[in-house]
């Protein structure tokens, strides 16, 4: 799972800058659709995945930890573009532990 988390946080690195003047823009917006990309579902299948294997426990909160994964992502990604002082790295390993330590079986 670090290492989704590594991508995701590269991912969104990548495309905060892109992003930011689509969400300024009203008109922008309403084409949203042409850059979505849904790491949610992408996050969500992976866990389940995961959880049908039996490396999640049965009931742990999927679409939670997913959201939280993700979001986390998100955030560490466009701090770390604003210069906080851990890298993107270090990041990973504690998003990751959290979420892990919510779906620990």
């Amino acid at each position: 799972m670090s290492a989704l988390a590594a991508a995701l946080l590269r991912f969104y690195a990548a495309t905060a800058p892109m992003v930011a003047p689509v969400l300024a823009d009203a008109d922008l917006r309403t084409t949203k659709a042409a850059f979505r990309f849904d790491a949610l579902t992408l996050v969500r299948e992976y866990l389940s995945g995961e959880q049908r294997a039996g490396r999640i426990r049965s009931g742990a909160p999927i679409e939670g930890a997913a959201l939280a994964l993700v979001g986390a992502c998100q955030y560490a990604a466009v701090m770390g573009l604003l210069g906080t002082p851990w890298g993107p790295h270090k990041a990973a390993q504690n998003i990751t532990a959290a979420v892990l330590a919510a779906l620990a079986r």
